[in-house]
């Protein structure tokens, strides 16, 4: 399978940058539909695939693999929100002009989001709404059907690999 990328709406906070300047985040959320009508299910980031992450991992700007890194993951866990993220920047100028920048959207009130790249696992697609919520009721899950729309939708049940966090 390819690698892809997802972006979420599950942006930072003022406070998603620490004293030492380091960065805190959501990865990914669970639970929430994205834009291409995708869903990464509760227990979709194995702790495996997280501390592969943390140990072999980037920090890219716009998923761009032809740049040089920005940063490092250092922590991960799947919380219940999603998959729960830290980053060092490196000391390089690029990496901390990129890191103030972020950190200046932010306090001036501005959107900042984390994205991840990764490579999907056990999968499974449902043509209709009505096929998805009863996927969702037969895994006893309980998860908004608010605003699902119309169209072919995925459950990312497992994730393969995370390349980077962008």
């Amino acid at each position: 399978m390819a690698r892809e990328c997802k972006h979420f709406t599950a942006d930072l906070k003022r406070d998603s940058f620490k004293d030492d300047g380091s960065l805190t985040g959501y990865l990914a959320v669970t639970k929430t539909m994205d834009s291409d009508r995708d869903v990464f299910m509760p227990g979709a980031f194995n702790a495996d695939v997280i501390d592969d992450f943390v140990k072999n991992g980037v920090l890219l700007v716009g998923h761009n693999w032809s740049e040089e890194p920005v940063g490092y993951p250092t922590k991960g866990a799947e919380r219940d929100g999603g998959l729960w993220t830290e980053y060092d920047f490196h000391d390089t100028a690029k990496a901390q002009d990129q890191r103030k920048i972020a950190q200046q959207r932010l306090t001036a009130g501005k959107s900042v989001g984390l994205s991840i790249g990764f490579r999907a696992g056990e999968t499974k697609s449902f043509d209709s709404v009505d096929d998805y919520q009863k996927f969702i009721k037969d895994e006893g899950l309980d998860l908004p059907m608010d605003g699902l729309g119309e169209g072919p939708m995925r459950a990312i049940k497992t994730v393969a690999r995370i390349y980077e966090g962008s």
